[in-house]
């Protein structure tokens, strides 16, 4: 599997569980950090 340039990777949402793709640093999926703002 090669890495791409773009920085998307898989990551888990530590509060719900979701498994997301992103390309930030942040550990939280969009929908609780959009609860939680």
């Amino acid at each position: 599997m090669k890495r791409r340039g773009s920085g998307m990777r898989t990551v888990m949402c530590p509060i719900c569980g979701r498994i997301y793709r992103t390309d930030r640093e942040d550990q939280v999926c969009f929908n609780c950090r959009k609860g939680r703002s």
